[in-house]
């Protein structure tokens, strides 16, 4: 369900989903599925523009990082690729919690920081919250979500195409069967997203936070027992 509540969804559904399954390799072809089944959706039914100058602008400090990444999420083993995930999670929780802002405001730290984020997307489709808030900086806000959705379908594209070649299960059938359950958080995914652009959301943040950092810490707990 949370792999459907729009950008940053897979940041919020993976680490859930590694508590029943410690293996991203499995689970990353089920998210990609769902997110470029409802990235295309909302491209052509949600209100908004994709902005392509900035798009293809970030596609310099992107590209290479992201594939980079999806070279390290095939050779990785599953329990390092777990823990990256989770330490990624847990900065977000607590950046999140503590409402910490990211550095930049200026071209040099935005690619720094799209780098950043490029290469976690290759990695575990967990960079978007670094990604967004440099789009967020750049781009009108009404182009935001659209462009957001069309750099990372970019990225999930290649990813799924890499899977493909590299003869990784691509989870068609259990893509498939969660399809609904991912629908019922795109459709709210959409009121959310509506509600934290008109109200100010940082008890909503704060509490995703705490949610995120809690089960981050659980999950390394866990995993270390395994």
């Amino acid at each position: 369900m949370r792999t459907g509540i729009g950008f940053g969804g897979g940041a919020l559904a993976l680490p859930l989903m590694l508590f029943i399954l410690p293996n991203p390799i499995i689970l990353l072809p089920i998210i990609a599925w769902h997110f470029m089944f409802f990235s295309i959706l909302t491209l052509f039914t949600h209100k908004g523009g994709v902005d392509w100058r900035y798009l293809l602008y970030s596609q310099l400090f992107i590209a290479v990082p992201a594939l980079l990444g999806i070279f390290g999420l095939i050779n990785f083993s599953p329990k390092v690729l777990t823990i990256i995930v989770y330490i990624i999670t847990l900065a977000y929780g607590i950046s999140y919690l503590f409402r910490l802002k990211l550095a930049g405001g200026n071209k040099i730290t935005d690619a720094l920081l799209l780098i950043v984020g490029g290469y976690v997307s290759g990695t575990s489709m967990t960079g978007a919250p670094v990604m967004a808030a440099v789009y967020s900086r750049n781009i009108e806000l009404e182009k935001l979500r659209n462009t957001l959705f069309m750099s990372f379908l970019m990225i999930v594209i290649v990813k799924m195409t890499t899977f493909k070649l590299s003869g990784v299960d691509m989870q068609i059938r259990y893509a498939l069967i969660l399809l609904p359950v991912a629908a019922v958080g795109h459709i709210t995914g959409h009121y959310v997203h509506d509600w934290i652009i008109k109200n100010d959301a940082d008890l909503f943040m704060r509490f995703i936070g705490l949610a995120l950092t809690i089960i981050t810490l659980l999950g390394l707990l866990r995993i270390q027992m395994l």
